[in-house]
This record gives C-alpha cells, sequence and structure tokens, in this order.
C-alpha cells in the first residue's frame, strides 16, 4: 500500500529549527490538536563522529484516523519532514529523550512542549509488562 492510501491516527515529523517559521508553534497550537515536541535535539553525534543538524521531533495525535497526504499538508506549510506514521506513541513519546537508548545522548523530560492537553500521564503510565516485571525485580531482590 502506498503512502498516500494510509491512514492512522499517530504521526510524527522532524522540524529543523533553521527552516521552522518564527510563528511554528503558535501554528500548531492553532491546529487544535495534541502534539508532543522533543527538546531540541541539539547534541546527537552522526555514525561517523560528527554532529548532527539540530532538530525538534513532533508527535501529532489525531481523535481518529487521518490520511498522510492530511498530515503532510500541515508538515509542508512549516517546513518539516514529511511524517511517518506510528506504530507507538509511547515508543517515540520516549525516545523524545532517548530514554531508552542510554547510548545516546540524555535529553531531559522537563524540555519537552506539549500542546492542546496532550496527556502526558496516559503515556507514561506504567504497563501491565513494565509492573510485572518491577514485582519480578523486587522479589529477586527480597530473595
Amino acid at each position: 500500500m502506498s503512502k498516500k492510501y494510509k491512514k492512522g491516527r499517530l504521526w510524527a515529523c522532524v522540524g529543523y529549527p533553521e527552516s521552522l517559521p518564527t510563528d511554528w508553534i503558535e501554528k500548531l497550537v492553532e491546529t487544535g490538536l495534541q502534539i508532543a515536541i522533543s527538546p531540541l535535539h541539539d547534541k546527537d553525534i552522526n555514525p561517523d563522529e560528527t554532529e548532527k543538524k539540530p532538530y525538534y521531533h513532533i508527535i501529532f495525535v489525531y481523535e481518529g484516523p487521518v490520511t498522510y497526504e492530511h498530515v503532510k499538508e500541515i508538515c509542508d506549510s512549516l517546513n518539516m519532514t514529511i511524517p511517518i506514521k506510528l506504530e507507538s506513541l509511547r515508543g517515540m513519546y520516549r525516545y523524545h529523550i532517548h530514554q531508552d537508548n542510554p547510548e545516546k545522548y540524555q535529553y531531559q523530560d522537563k524540555d519537552r512542549i506539549l500542546l492542546n492537553g496532550f496527556d502526558r500521564q496516559s503515556v507514561d503510565a506504567l504497563t501491565e509488562t513494565d509492573i510485572d516485571r518491577l514485582q519480578n525485580e523486587l522479589i529477586d531482590f527480597i530473595d
């Protein structure tokens, strides 16, 4: 299936500060979408040890499925990269700060920008798997 027929509720793209309009955050607020913007990734390193160009990861959460073209219009209007459909909101949200990638620079959660009621608690909540793992670690520690 080609990109133009893809639909989804969860989308992400990248924005480079030098390409974004000065009012890009206000324009994102105007969409009414729940949006999470990563801290500015300005300390990432390429495999050849050169610094990556600074950028933001941006997550869009729609109430229902929308097409790739719909999301691309927003991204294009703000000079962002093409959108990708997300399989996991939690995974991308955690990737914003490299939470599960200790080999990468660790960005600060407090530096995220959350718009239009993005529900941090539901994304940060422990899953049943997390709870089981923590209980097993605690039992192992006690033993």
